[in-house]
């Protein structure tokens, strides 16, 4: 128990500074905790996150993640959706054409087989609201194109994660189970169950806050153990729909108009900062040395298709005769950060499809990262400073701007 006390006071001193020397440098911060993942676990063998938390490794990540998503989930408006309804509403819907196109992408360029290919086709749904909302905050996007990068970032991540749930099961539990169009069936129903309970507990918070019946001291830690609560059981109920849970009870939080939800939000994402820099650290220090190796051509050529190809392919289909001008469909494809939701999806998924006798099941987690970092020097590289393309708020005039810390 002390080792696991020590260890996690150390992720946390990592991750803060690892925040604070990115915020002083203007680099990603993303690379630096990648790096000080890498050094404190395979390359210095210092630390070994799965061995010193052993079975509470998961867990931990889990619920981290939950309240990750949560934050995002209070950050949207519904308001915010009028100059952009149709825009974000496609982007949305077009999430199963990224995964189409990905697990293409996946399979004739990258080389893996097709259950690996459809189930990273799912994972690489997942955007970033760990990256997307630091980038919104300091960026000068116009509001446009903000709205439609923020609801896809948050929006997209349980859903990719349900992607991603659907492939491994049809390819591991379904077929093992017996009527694959049974457990079909069964899975969307339980995630409608969930989805409405979610919204449900979300109204019961908010109508015992307005009518006072907790008190303002009471009221963070109610909502933390609403978030766990709803994510656990949501888990018990259909694998991974906890992700469902909290981003819908985050979302109908956030646009009810408590009079603390602002004091809410700011706990929230102090919060959440520190669980972003804990979870990437110790992801990037579950690595091998020989998982890094897997990146190799065909990998660099998959990830490379991805910006190239499947991103601007999706992005100009799905948004096709809305009110997006042009420059602002190049940026929105342009702008598709991934970041430690993508990684810890991929980490949960990739050791039972190993299992499962899908070898090159253990490209996910590198393919992965390596997304991760394609996506973060695409941003930073777009001109000759670390972020120099942004709206300026004329519509279709862009202008530079320089510094954006990604997380």
């Amino acid at each position: 128990m002390q080792d696991i006390i020590t260890a996690i006071s150390l992720i946390m001193v990592l991750g803060v500074a690892s925040q604070w020397v990115a915020w002083r440098l203007k680099i990603p911060a993303i690379v630096l905790m990648f790096f000080v993942g890498l050094f404190i676990g395979p390359i210095s063998g210092f630390f070994e996150p799965t061995v010193v938390f052993d079975e509470f490794f998961k867990p931990f990540i889990s619920i981290a993640i939950a309240i990750i998503l949560f934050e995002g989930g209070l950050s949207l408006k519904i308001q915010e959706l009028k100059e952009t309804k149709r825009a974000v509403r496609r982007m949305i819907v077009g999430a199963p054409l990224s995964w189409f196109l990905t697990a293409l992408a996946a399979h004739y360029i990258g080389g893996l087989s097709w259950p690996v290919s459809i189930l990273i086709g799912g994972i690489l749904v997942v955007t970033g609201p760990t990256v997307i909302m630091p980038l919104l905050k300091q960026a000068r996007l116009n509001t446009r194109v903000g709205s439609v990068l923020k609801w896809e970032g948050i929006v997209n991540d349980p859903i990719g994660a349900l992607f991603a749930v659907l492939a491994y099961e049809y390819f591991t539990l379904f077929r093992e189970a017996g009527s694959v169009a049974g457990n079909l069936s069964l899975f969307f129903g339980n995630t409608l169950i969930v989805l409405f309970a979610s919204y449900g507990l979300a109204r019961a918070v908010g109508w015992l806050f307005t009518k006072g019946f907790v008190p303002d001291f009471l009221k963070v830690p109610v909502i933390l153990t609403s978030v766990i609560a709803s994510y656990v059981m949501a888990n018990h109920l259909q694998h991974e729909a906890g992700l469902v849970a909290v981003t819908v009870l985050g979302v109908a939080l956030g646009n009810m108009r408590l009079a603390s939800i602002e004091e809410i939000r700011r706990f929230k994402e102090v919060v959440t900062l520190i669980l972003v820099s804990s979870v990437f650290i110790l992801l990037s220090a579950t690595l091998q040395t020989h998982q890094l190796s897997v990146l190799d051509f065909s990998g660099v050529m998959f990830v490379v298709a991805l910006l190239v190809v499947v991103r601007p392919l999706m992005v100009m289909t799905v948004t096709a005769g809305t009110e997006l001008t042009w420059q602002e469909k190049v940026l929105v494809s342009w702008i598709a950060p991934r970041g430690v939701v993508c990684v810890a999806v991929a980490g949960i998924f990739a050791p039972d499809m190993m299992a499962y006798g899908y070898e090159d099941a253990n490209k996910l987690i590198p393919l992965c990262f390596g997304v991760v970092f394609a996506r973060v020097s695409n941003k930073h590289t777009i001109n000759t400073s670390p972020y120099d393309l942004s709206y300026s708020g004329q519509k279709g005039e862009i202008s530079n701007f320089n510094g954006s810390d990604d997380l």
